[in-house]
């Protein structure tokens, strides 16, 4: 039995950034269904995210930032070649 130990283990809980997870979510939602539209959200939500000073959350909101970078040129890439209709399913 271990002596001077408490039932803590000096954890800290961070808050959950929600915006981080919106746009990590977005952006992984463009990479398979409109991209074009859940691009700019996953980078908005992102850029929101990083703003936020202490909530953590940070390497999302970077991941949602890239992903919508990619959803956004997947589907400028896809209305320029026509191939637009196949992404969406049309």
């Amino acid at each position: 039995m271990a002596t001077g130990m408490s039932g803590t283990h000096g954890h800290t809980r961070t808050e959950t950034n929600w915006l981080a997870i919106g746009g990590l979510a977005s952006g992984i939602i463009g990479l398979i269904f409109l991209a074009i539209l859940f691009g700019p959200i996953a980078i908005l939500l992102g850029a929101l995210a990083l703003r936020q000073a202490g909530k953590g959350g940070n390497g999302m909101a970077k991941a949602a930032i890239v992903l919508g970078i990619v959803d956004t040129v997947i589907g400028i890439v896809l209305m320029l070649t026509r191939g637009f209709g196949l992404f969406i399913g049309g």
